[in-house]
């Protein structure tokens, strides 16, 4: 399902905008 796989890639980006942020 396209919008399934668009959810985790967003998800993704977000969680690795959270580790670069505290850096």
């Amino acid at each position: 399902r396209p919008e399934l796989a668009r959810a985790c890639r967003l998800s993704m980006a977000i969680g690795m905008l959270a580790m670069l942020l505290p850096l």
